[in-house]
């Protein structure tokens, strides 16, 4: 068997699944959170690859280098309030996969919004100085694989 004999997950398949956990009759909530947080350590992933070369392989590592980044992350005041918005929903669908709890339909709507706008936020280019100050973060901060 070779490596493409499973499924390859990126953000856009955590989402995809997601969403289909809310077309259940009922919806599987309890799944649906876990995806969410999926697809924001899979963004989060992502970033530090795309620029920094660095793989994240830790949850801590992930929960910190989120709060790293929203700190850090010298965008418009709009695509801050984004991320800061996309990044709580994650961490509260996370908590919710272990509480087991309600979420109403219209917060799952704005959730796979939120983290939908999250992912072309992580994609835009970042500048040079910026990505010095976020290595300089993750270096004194983090305990990283740094690949290459």
């Amino acid at each position: 068997m070779g490596t493409q004999d499973q499924v390859i997950y990126d953000v856009q398949l955590y989402l995809e699944k997601a969403e289909n956990m809310l077309v259940l009759s009922p919806p599987d909530v309890v799944l649906f959170s876990e995806l969410i947080w999926g697809a924001a350590a899979m963004c989060i992933r992502k970033f530090c690859l795309s620029n920094f070369k660095i793989n994240i392989k830790s949850h801590g590592a992930t929960l910190r280098l989120m709060n790293i980044v929203e700190e850090n992350l010298h965008r418009k005041p709009s695509d801050i309030r984004i991320l800061s918005k996309a990044f709580n929903h994650a961490k509260q669908c996370h908590k919710n996969f272990y509480d087991l709890g309600f979420l109403a339909d219209k917060f799952r709507q704005s959730i796979l919004a939120s983290m939908q706008n999250m992912e072309k936020i992580m994609d835009a280019p970042i500048a040079k100085k910026l990505k010095q100050d976020v290595i300089d973060l993750l270096k004194k901060d983090l305990s990283l694989d740094k690949t290459g």
